[in-house]
């Protein structure tokens, strides 16, 4: 227990994930910069969120591929001394690897595996798993079933249709 000057009192930290230590403000900033300018399409303008509708495995480790050989190819050229590869371009190649790294283990969180098998949802075996009706066809998209999901709110849940 710790207790401060004032008199108030809190329990330990040290069992607690550190958000604000594990996480840099620059990175997060940058990676919603590049997200934001990769929302508009030919189609219209994205929702913030689509990319948790899902999208198979495959697709995202082939784009993360590609972004990690960006990365890679810039750093091999020279622009950690600044030489030829402009930094933004290296930043756009990480937040893409970032984009597919998140929306990769996004899908695992939910219980999609690759070629769309299930997987056990946040480690509870799949075999001992209870499911609501429809849950397996819910699979791979927002709202689907799992020990996180109840408590999601956005496309999808009831929550964020009213």
């Amino acid at each position: 227990m710790r207790e401060f000057d004032g008199g108030a009192t809190r329990d330990c930290e040290g069992d607690k994930l550190d958000f604000e230590g594990f996480l840099s403000p620059y990175a997060l900033k940058r990676f919603a910069e590049y997200m934001h300018l990769h929302r508009s399409t030919a189609r219209g303008v994205r929702d913030s969120d689509n990319w948790q509708s899902g999208m198979p495995l495959e697709v995202y480790i082939k784009s993360a591929w590609r972004h990690f050989f960006a990365w890679w190819e810039g750093h091999r050229r020279g622009v950690v001394g600044g030489k030829d590869v402009p930094l933004r371009e290296v930043e756009d190649a990480l937040c893409g690897l970032l984009f597919n790294t998140f929306g990769y283990l996004h899908q695992l969180g939910k219980g999609v595996g690759v070629d769309g098998r299930d997987l056990p949802v946040y480690g509870l075996p799949a075999e001992g798993r209870v499911e609501g009706e429809g849950a397996r066809e819910g699979r791979g998209k927002v709202g689907a079933v799992g020990p996180r999901d109840r408590d999601y709110i956005g496309p999808g849940s009831d929550a964020h249709k009213g």
